[in-house]
């Protein structure tokens, strides 16, 4: 066997161990789920911060509050928000509107360190509710949720009320859960809290990040002006009255839910009144509509994320002509591949150069066959002479680096691309699985034909040259395997993404060479 079939078979079953090894283990974690945390009745703050949140009064009446946006099933008695249903949006199996919240309140708050006062309801309409009670050091207050009318948002304002002439300090809690609403793989649908804290040190990281399946609770350093609990496609984000930085903290929950509470003191004078509001956001994960509402600052992004979101807009203004998204993905890679090809013409020019000296760097090999370290000079100087680069060949490939990642990074920020379909690809946010593998592996064809078009890409652009050390390892079938093995999970749409770029490069090599 040849040394460049060795190459191959060897690059193949590489590919193949690490593809097995890497769905068997996403498959373990998903079948190795977090002990679930018995849950404790229903329960105002304590000052204990480890319980779990509140179980939901399954015979308590509810009240509705609807808006544009939004649909809020409440308790009465309770007034926890116990579900949130998104009425822009649906379900990709059951095609109702999506719901939000099961087993524990989407958002529960607690005043006071007892039981809590008996809250009575005093007001109802579409958009707003109202409730007023006494807490047991004789403060009066009143708790009202108000939805905004046409943005995914709701406010919870708490006004406390001194009668007695004395100076209280009432506690106050925020807790909110969330479970999966879209019944995707958890593999692809991770449960995540984030924190936007502040920073003290300049080496300090803004967002705090959380997975689901805590057991113990986590007081999150720093202040928290903002609280999401996500899953990939759809959060909730409590933000505190501007410039207020609460004590945040991560609290355990069972299986396929996380919770989390802010926690916070207001400081009620004799004879005075006090007030606290928070704005929550219940939608989609998605930034622009973040941003529309006021909680741009929920996710970090950095700053490919930044070139990314300018890129998704430019899809979303080619799929509105297309009215697909997969042909307007396609579309955008040709036009990014059509900006770079100036930059593919000067890689080609280079490596025909590079294949015009080949003669001469035969001659050193031969010379030199017992001294690699001074092969290594020669070639250099020779490579330094003519201006020409052995690894100028993927140059195109390294320019698309940085559109890729930042297409990458913006994705996780953007819904367009949830359920939408092309070809048999069924969601072009997840990868394309042809079909199901026994032992629950996954057939995914767009990675396979992405590697197949990057070695032809990269054997297309050294033009008949002999590449050797570090180029080889460029032209070869390895780096063409490991690409396809690192992209099998990744979503579809970038690989479809990728892969019509190595087409259209390959073509544009057909071009260039004729």
């Amino acid at each position: 066997m040849n040394p460049e079939n060795r190459v191959w078979l060897a690059s193949i079953l590489s590919a193949v161990v690490l593809v097995i090894y890497a769905q068997l283990l996403s498959r373990a974690s998903r079948q190795e789920q977090p002990t679930a945390v018995t849950p404790r009745p229903q329960e105002i703050v304590k000052k204990d911060p480890g319980t779990s949140p509140p179980q939901l009064k399954l015979d308590e009446e509810v009240i509705v509050l609807e808006s544009k946006a939004l649909r809020l099933e409440v308790g009465k008695s309770s007034v926890a928000v116990r579900s949130v249903v998104l009425k822009d949006f649906r379900n990709v199996q059951t095609k109702s509107p999506l719901k939000l919240g099961e087993t524990f309140p989407v958002l529960f708050v607690g005043v006071g360190n007892a039981e809590g006062p008996a809250l009575e309801l005093v007001e109802q309409s579409d958009l707003k509710a109202a409730w007023r009670g006494q807490g047991e050091t004789g403060i009066l207050h009143e708790l009202s949720l108000e939805l905004d009318q046409e943005k995914p948002t709701f406010r919870v304002t708490l006004q406390f009320a001194d009668r007695l002439g004395e100076k209280k300090i009432v506690p106050v809690r925020i807790v909110a859960s969330w479970n999966r609403s879209d019944k995707l793989s958890s593999r692809y649908n991770l449960l995540e809290a984030v924190f936007l804290t502040e920073k003290q040190r300049p080496w300090q990281k803004t967002h705090l990040r959380y997975l689901e399946g805590l057991k113990q609770p986590r007081t999150v350093p720093r202040g928290t002006s903002m609280a999401t609990l996500s899953e990939r496609y759809f959060c909730q984000s409590i933000k505190p009255a501007p410039g207020r930085k609460e004590r945040a903290i991560l609290l355990p929950a069972p299986s396929g839910t996380i919770a989390a509470a802010i926690e916070t003191s207001i400081t009620v004078e004799p004879n005075s009144t006090a007030s606290a509001s928070f704005v929550v956001y219940a939608g989609p994960r998605d930034f622009f509509r973040l941003q529309d509402a006021g909680f741009a600052q929920a996710f970090p992004l950095g700053f490919l994320g930044q070139i990314g979101l300018a890129l998704m807009l430019l899809l979303k203004g080619i799929a509105g002509m297309t009215h697909n998204y997969g042909t307007a993905i396609i579309i955008l890679a040709g036009l990014v591949t059509v900006t770079l090809s100036p930059f593919t013409l000067i890689s080609f020019r280079s490596m025909k150069k590079l294949q015009e000296l080949q003669p001469k760097i035969e001659q050193i090999k031969k010379r030199h066959d017992k001294d690699p370290k001074r092969v290594n000079q020669e070639l250099m100087a020779l490579f330094k002479e003519h201006r020409v680069s052995p690894l100028s060949g993927c140059l195109p490939m390294f320019l698309q680096l940085p559109v890729f990642f930042a297409l990458w990074s913006a994705i996780s920020h953007v819904i367009e691309l949830r359920g939408k379909t092309f070809l048999w690809i069924k969601d072009l946010s997840l990868p394309d699985r042809l079909a199901r593998l026994p032992f629950g592996l996954d057939l995914n064809i767009l990675p396979i034909l992405m590697a197949i078009a990057m070695y032809l890409q990269s054997k297309m652009s050294q033009v008949g040259a002999r590449p050797s050390g570090a180029t080889s390892l460029f032209s070869g079938p390895l780096m063409s395997v490991l690409f396809g093995v690192m992209f099998y999970q990744v979503p579809s749409g970038l690989v479809l993404y990728w892969l019509t770029n190595s087409v259209m490069s390959l073509l544009g090599y057909k071009l260039a060479k004729s």
